[in-house]
């Protein structure tokens, strides 16, 4: 308390006798200051006026200090990641880093936790990897079980998004490694749904349906049916599984089950994907015109929740207006996707519709069209300095030219290609 005591008289530039003032002698301060001696509650109230600060700073200890302050800290992060202010959570959680060597190994592991949630959620799986795995060190320090299944399943989940499915699945089975040391129930049906969906992504459809089966009796067994928002991914997953296997009418109903609960929960973007997966039931079913409505509607949810991938419904609005030689039909919804990329400042999203476009124009032999959207993209990736997206306009560009039967410029973009 005296180290305390003095490091913030110093800290404020004052004298003994300024902070001692009438209420108590120079000497008995500084015997204070050197552990000699111990002030009353009204004293220690005294000098907790005279410094500035709340009578907590001298009784708790640095640690419980910074324990605290990173609580306030997380607390207000919280509230911009809550509003998706990503960015501005981030900018305002970087003020725990000066007090962060002195945390807990649990406050440490949440710190890179909260990083790592941000990151995800503004898609930037490759770093979220990174502080989710940090964030494991030292939740590996405590017995936070929950914990260290929790942060296998976001490692899993960043890696699954970057397309490393095979790493996504070991992190998965390590997280089903702690499932009799976990309390809470929700981790354990979350890694069963998990492990089924990598499974299911890696054409491995025996073990996708074992482990939701798994997934189902244990939400019935634990009473978690009204507790566990994985129920309409459950009926999802089901439909995907039959569909697979050409099942069109059982993963139907699926999709429409899954559609209704996602209207309950509000969730916009799942109610976008369970009413494209509908358009494609009713598209193989022979439906044309009720599955054109579905994938208006699910493009129509996925503008409204600002999701970033509008790419599908687009995609099989093309496919079922070509089966029709509706080509105005598919200028169209491809001019509407290009004013939406264009609003969100998407230039990843832009480059796509821009090589549809192409496509489209050099299925029609018209390759003046065909080029004009080329160079668009072309431009579009250059600025960007995007390689994944330079790749795919130089193929598609060596494409054209192919088609035109120019064979200099086809292997010079096949070249440009491979760099």
């Amino acid at each position: 308390m005296g180290e305390k005591i003095r490091k913030r008289r110093k800290e404020l530039g004052l004298t003994l006798k300024e902070v001692a003032g009438d209420f108590v002698t120079v000497a008995q301060l500084s015997s204070i200051e050197n552990g000699k001696s111990k002030p009353s509650k009204k004293l220690l109230e005294f000098l907790a006026k005279q410094l500035g600060v709340n009578i907590e700073y001298f009784i708790i200890s640095e640690h419980d200090a910074a324990h605290i302050k990173f609580n306030d800290i997380l607390l207000k992060s919280k509230a911009y990641y809550n509003d998706a202010k990503y960015e501005e959570a981030l900018n305002y959680f970087n003020s725990a880093r000066p007090i962060f060597n002195i945390l807990s190994n649990l406050d440490k592991g949440i710190y890179y936790t909260f990083i790592g949630d941000c990151l995800y959620s503004m898609g930037e799986y490759e770093q979220s990897f990174e502080n989710f795995n940090k964030a494991l060190v030292y939740y590996l320090r405590t017995v936070e079980y929950n914990l260290i299944a929790d942060i296998n399943i976001k490692i899993g989940n960043s890696l699954y998004m970057a397309k490393n499915y095979e790493i996504a699945l070991g992190y998965y089975l390590n997280a089903l490694s702690y499932i009799d040391k976990l309390s809470d129930l929700s981790i354990t049906a979350r890694i069963f749904y998990d492990l089924s969906l990598c499974y299911f992504t890696l054409d491995r459809f025996g073990l996708s349906r074992e482990y939701l089966e798994k997934c189902i009796e244990y939400i019935k067994m634990n009473d978690l049916e009204t507790k566990s928002n994985l129920l309409p991914y459950i009926n999802m997953m089901i439909g995907l599984i039959n569909l697979k296997l050409d099942n069109v009418k059982e993963s139907l109903e699926e999709f429409n089950q899954a559609f209704e609960k996602y209207k309950l929960q509000n969730d916009i973007v799942g109610m976008a994907r369970a009413k494209n997966n509908i358009g494609i039931c009713l598209r193989e079913l022979g439906q044309s015109d009720k599955a054109i409505e579905c994938f208006k509607e699910a493009l129509e949810y996925k503008v409204i929740s600002n999701d970033e991938d509008i790419l599908e419904p687009v995609r099989n609005l093309i496919e079922i207006y070509s089966n029709d030689v509706l080509y105005d039909n598919i200028i169209d919804i491809l001019n509407n996707a290009e004013s939406i990329f264009i609003k969100r400042n998407d230039y990843e999203g832009l480059i796509n519709i821009y090589l549809l476009k192409m496509d489209f124009f050099i299925k029609h032999n018209d390759f003046d069209k065909s080029e004009i959207y080329g160079f668009l993209a072309l431009d579009n990736a250059l600025r960007k300095n995007n390689k994944q997206m330079l790749e795919k306009v130089y193929l598609n560009l060596s494409k054209l030219y192919r088609k035109i039967g120019n064979e200099s410029m086809t292997i010079e973009y096949m070249l440009k290609a491979k760099d």
